[in-house]
């Protein structure tokens, strides 16, 4: 499961994706980077619960917005909402 927030104005891009760590641990992994920039960087945060994870999410959302990023959701799928209940 992947969401994706992008800034068009400014060509700068946010993912945030549920991943496994080197221990197996799930983890939700951040990435950004943008057009006129050479890499990304990437942060990891430990996912303890369904409600922290829906907490971590909540915060980023909120925080791309305030930046101006329009966010997107998709699966490995093809589409759809995350349910974190």
């Amino acid at each position: 499961m992947a969401w994706r927030w992008s800034n068009p104005d400014n060509g700068r891009w946010f993912e945030a994706r549920i991943e496994r760590d080197l221990f197996g641990e799930l983890v939700l992994a951040t990435r950004w980077g943008g057009r006129q920039r050479a890499g990304m960087r990437v942060r990891c945060y430990p996912i303890r619960s369904r409600a922290e994870l829906r907490a971590t999410l909540h915060r980023v959302g909120r925080r791309r917005s305030r930046h101006g990023y329009e966010g997107q959701t998709r699966n490995k799928h093809g589409g759809g909402q995350f349910d974190a209940a």
